[in-house]
């Protein structure tokens, strides 16, 4: 994921001790913390294209999607070659499900800066989110090759593998990825999704709980957990996962269907 631009040393020069306080905020804070250091770089100087970068980037860690993708495109308006501000707005059209205009902007930023993994990446969300797997697959390759430091690549595309059924190439990758990062909560779950698949319940369930430890209350991590403990035949302990996701996530088909399975619907 791009971070909010950094750098601003000369710009706190030029807008004098009064607005260092804001620039400090703009570039080092989160939130509405930020979102007001922005807001005052703004004010003072309606040019700053990173300001505006910086601000979109806290209203999209708020959820806050549509003020998110004005910012990034004022940004753009202010500075056309500004890959990361296509970047992070396709990564905000991919946050509201709107994925062809995600994919548009991700292949502008690859048209500006044609070594900008990320952006190959979220390509290949953006593909896999519209059911086209093996472009998907083309995409996190073309990202793993440019940066092959990055796990959530390799996550991607393992998720992407086992959607394909190929379920070896899919455990090498998310191992890959727990290698690279050992806390990835998401690797290890889904590892576990692919181990349930090819019935290595012992593997899948260590690496669910380890998933679980690492991020508690997860929902999709809590069904597949449950589902890996009924096919362990282990029924009282998959009822309590399935119970807990619903709880957490009510409208949560899988969890329903798992608990009327069981006939353990509450």
């Amino acid at each position: 994921m791009i971070a909010p631009l950094l750098g601003f040393g000369i710009a706190v020069a030029a807008v004098g001790s009064a607005l260092a306080d804001a620039a400090q905020d703009c570039n080092g804070r989160e939130g509405s913390e930020a979102i007001a250091g922005c807001s005052e770089l703004i004010r003072h100087n309606p040019q700053d294209a990173v300001a505006y970068y910086n601000r979109g980037f806290a209203y999209n860690e708020l959820g806050e999607f549509d003020r998110a993708i004005a910012d990034f495109t004022k940004a753009i308006e202010l500075d056309p070659k500004f890959a990361s501000a296509y970047y992070r707005r396709g990564f905000t059209h991919d946050d509201k499900g709107e994925y062809d205009l995600a994919i548009s902007d991700y292949t502008k930023a690859i048209e500006i800066d044609s070594h900008f993994a990320s952006a190959y990446n979220g390509r290949g969300v953006a593909y896999r989110a519209k059911g086209d797997i093996d472009h998907a697959i083309a995409e996190y390759t073309k990202a793993i090759k440019l940066d092959p430091t990055d796990p959530d690549s390799y996550n991607n595309r393992g998720a992407a593998y086992r959607a394909k059924g190929e379920y070896d190439l899919s455990i090498a990758d998310h191992t890959k990825a727990i290698l690279m990062d050992a806390k990835f909560a998401n690797a290890y779950s889904n590892r576990a999704a692919t181990y349930y698949v090819v019935g290595r319940h012992t593997q899948a369930l260590a690496d669910a709980q380890k998933s679980l430890e690492l991020r508690p209350g997860h929902v999709a991590t809590l069904v597949t957990r449950g589902s890996i403990l009924e096919a362990l035949g282990r029924r009282e302990e998959a009822i309590a996962d399935f119970r807990e996701a619903l709880l957490l996530y009510p409208e949560g088909q899988k969890a329903k269907d798992a608990l009327k399975r069981l006939d353990a619907l509450p």
